[in-house]
């Protein structure tokens, strides 16, 4: 006849509670872990991208409503930015109504673009410059050093670049006016969310992988404009030069 084994003593019982306790703490530590304080989130971020030499970027946007009566919307780009002011890549831009696909190159305060109605390539102004993303003055850095009230509000992953801390708060419509063209001296509050890398990179820095901006900052803007710009490829080598001509 079988007999169960029970543990001989309490001080038996005892150690197998304790283990079990103890395999438990060790399972929820492995579950996730606390943030950083979000204003020091925010610095490591700006530390980051100051220190950055390009990075490749996507820029979205969503529920974009009338549009500016003379500008030019730029629906979604795709490309690269140089330090200090180069950028290269394509968009999709509408104007009056119509969409179309074109190529860009920006060096300092030059832009040019390639259409699909152009043999060439042409100098024209698009309202915005994206060369401006990695200055230190107008770009994504001074973006999140105008964040007002950062809150941690939890984690998420942004592409394939891993797990990052999410950071809430608002910027003054104004201090986007160099990326969306835009009235500088506006103070409408826009609702931002940063994705901040929870690790470290091998330079010890912890990247900036999203920036979702909602709300006016610009004409033709709604409450509900959405404009998404995902970071990747940090400090990878690349070369921007001017089009042939």
């Amino acid at each position: 006849m079988f007999r169960v084994l029970r543990p001989r003593s309490h001080q038996g019982r005892a150690v197998v509670l304790m283990a079990l306790m103890l395999l438990g703490t060790l399972a929820l530590s492995a579950c996730g872990s606390t943030a950083p304080d979000a204003s020091s989130l925010i610095h490591d971020a700006q530390k980051a991208i100051n220190s950055d030499t390009a990075f490749h970027f996507t820029m979205k946007l969503d529920h974009p409503g009338t549009g500016s009566a003379a500008g030019v919307s730029i629906d979604a780009a795709d490309g690269d930015v140089l330090k200090p002011d180069k950028t290269k890549g394509t968009a999709t831009v509408s104007q009056g109504g119509a969409a179309f696909e074109v190529q860009f190159i920006g060096i300092g305060s030059q832009q040019y673009v390639l259409t699909p109605l152009s043999p060439s390539w042409m100098q024209m102004n698009l309202g915005i410059n994206l060369g401006q993303l990695l200055d230190p003055t107008t770009g994504v850095s001074a973006i999140l050093g105008d964040l007002k009230n950062p809150q941690n509000v939890g984690d998420d992953t942004v592409l394939n670049d891993g797990d990052c801390w999410l950071v809430e708060g608002t910027v003054p419509s104004g201090a986007l006016a160099p990326i969306t063209g835009g009235d500088p001296s506006a103070t409408a509050p826009i609702d931002t969310t940063v994705c901040i890398a929870k690790n470290l990179d091998a330079h010890g820095l912890r990247q900036p992988y999203q920036i979702i901006l909602k709300g006016i900052a610009t004409d033709g803007d709604t409450a509900k404009t959405t404009r998404t710009f995902t970071l990747t490829k940090f400090n990878e080598s690349i070369d921007i030069e001017p089009p042939p001509q």
